[in-house]
């Protein structure tokens, strides 16, 4: 049974507040979250209602939830209804792509690709399609598709955290195909700040700190990229080096960039306070990302 935006508004003002399971805040966000948990009481089995109560709890980072509504939903879908299958799928490897799973994202994007060829162009040039098949690729031993997959997805959108991930771990079962391919690009004037600053991070995801903290004061001294995040990448390179003065000049420039809103910077300032062994200044400083993110693992460490 498919439900109306009518009969989605009327289980909107119906659905009480104890039937949510995820914690989103947001009142239109409980509302939408609320109407569809409402529709799985009448139907249990209704997979639209499934899948956009996934589609929500996606949206609001409730990955975990999401995934169990998908998977869930795609166990309900007949194989016949290709467009529900493929917008199951598409739903599944986005939230995998959330929850660092790339490979098993990769399947899901081409199951739903398979099922829905038109879904082929909007997918296969997503930088996480990229990134998924990057993963698929270095599993298969093909380190130099998966680089190429990288920087296409980097291109497409160079903060994806999914492909710098990816490519630090490409970097740890390939570390001389790696740092050679982005200093070529360096070499040649392709891109020159990014790919700084991705050889900087290829060289701390390996404890080459000391290689990291050069690139990093290079990218200040040229201001290549003028951020708060190059501060803090030369002050953590400088702490797993135990310069602790240097590390700590280092970070309060970077916090002094980022308006005081950054919950990372909190937590290395945090970390560089505790190895000086100013206590009292580490917990002050660790309250301060705690209380701006609650659900921060290392910020209550």
């Amino acid at each position: 049974m498919r439900f109306s935006p009518s009969l989605l508004a009327i289980a909107m003002l119906m659905a009480p507040t104890a039937i949510l399971r995820a914690d989103i805040t947001h009142p239109a966000a409980q509302a939408v979250v609320g109407a569809y948990s409402r529709m799985l009481t009448i139907n249990p089995n209704d997979a639209d209602a499934l899948l956009g109560r996934a589609l929500e709890y996606y949206k609001h980072g409730e990955n975990t939830m999401a995934m169990t509504d998908v998977t869930s939903a795609r166990a309900i879908i007949k194989d016949s209804d290709k467009a529900r299958y493929a917008k199951a799928m598409k739903l599944g490897a986005d939230i995998d792509m959330r929850l660092g799973n790339y490979a098993q994202a990769y399947t899901q994007y081409e199951s739903a690709i398979k099922a829905d060829p038109s879904l082929a162009d909007g997918i296969s040039s997503s930088a996480d399609f990229l990134v998924a098949r990057a993963c698929h690729n270095r599993l298969a031993g093909d380190n130099s598709a998966a680089m190429t997959d990288i920087l296409d997805a980097i291109a497409a959108q160079p903060d994806n955290n999914a492909a710098t991930n990816e490519l630090t771990l490409l970097s740890q079962a390939d570390f001389a195909g790696v740092t050679q391919t982005i200093n070529s690009l360096i070499d040649s004037g392709n891109n020159v700040a990014t790919n700084t600053d991705l050889l900087g991070r290829v060289m701390m995801a390996n404890y080459r700190f000391a290689d990291a903290e050069a690139i990093y004061q290079n990218i200040i001294d040229r201001n290549l990229i003028n951020s708060h995040a190059m501060f803090a990448r030369l002050a953590e390179c400088q702490l797993a080096q135990c310069k602790l003065i240097e590390a700590g000049i280092n970070i309060d420039l970077g916090m002094s960039k980022d308006g005081g809103g950054i919950t990372d910077n909190f937590i290395l300032k945090s970390r560089i306070e505790r190895a000086r062994g100013n206590r009292s200044e580490a917990i002050r400083f660790a309250r301060y990302a705690a209380n701006q993110s609650p659900d921060n693992t290392d910020a209550r460490r």
